[in-house]
Parts: C-alpha cells; structure tokens; sequence
C-alpha cells in the first residue's frame, strides 16, 4: 500500500516517518499475464477461454443398453481430467477421461448441460 504522506514526509535518513523505507512503501509488482498483459488477480483469458469453448454433449449405448453421457469439445488435457473429476462428484455417478472427451456412467445430458451452462461454457447437443 503506498502512503501519499510518504512520498513527502520523509527523515534526513531517507526513511519514512512511518517507519519504512522508500522501496518497502511501494507495492511490488504482481506476476502480470502474457496473453492479455493485466495482472493475475484482474486476468480474464480463463473466462474468454471458457466462454469460447463450445461442448458437445451426447449419449451412445455400450454392452447390454447401457447409457453412456458423451461430453466432447474440451482443449487442455488438464482441464479435462479436473472437469470429468467435478461432473463426477456433481452427477453422483462413475466415468472416465479419454482422449478430448468424458464419459460418465448413465444419461445425464439436462443435468449435465445445466452444470456446463452455470460454469459459462457453452453447449450444443
């Protein structure tokens, strides 16, 4: 936090009255972003990012007419394992994380889509 007192109200020592030095008085500067160029605490390229991602939601039938729920679209293989970890716990139900897409046990298309669609992707299918 800078002090506008400290900027004038200075001691022959070159110390603030407040006790501090000139450089202690002066924020550091944070980590600032490299796509969008503002600070991390301000960044939006994650909310852009997910605004811009458009997720495909089906179901396909597996052995003995099994429902399957089919969530495809997703870019960082990251985010797909900590997404598919989330609509598991949120869906109360088991699944996976395969190559771009996740599966989860049973047909939840309308829960799932209402849970993408809260989180600010958007969804088609």
């Amino acid at each position: 936090m800078i002090s506008a007192r400290c900027t004038w109200n200075r001691e022959p020592s070159g110390r603030c009255r407040e006790g501090r030095s000139p450089k202690e008085a002066t924020p550091l500067a944070g980590e600032v972003c490299e796509t969008c160029g503002l600070p991390k605490e301000v960044c939006v390229c994650q909310d852009l990012q997910t605004e811009q991602t458009v997720l495909r939601i089906s179901i396909d039938t597996r052995r003995y007419g099994k429902a399957v729920t089919r969530i495809e679209g997703f870019e960082e293989a990251g985010a797909l394992r900590e997404m598919a970890s989330e609509l598991k716990r949120a869906m109360a139900t088991g699944g996976t994380a395969k190559k771009g897409w996740i599966e989860l046990q049973g047909d939840h298309r309308d829960a799932v889509k209402d849970w993408l669609s809260r989180r600010g992707y958007r969804v088609a299918g």
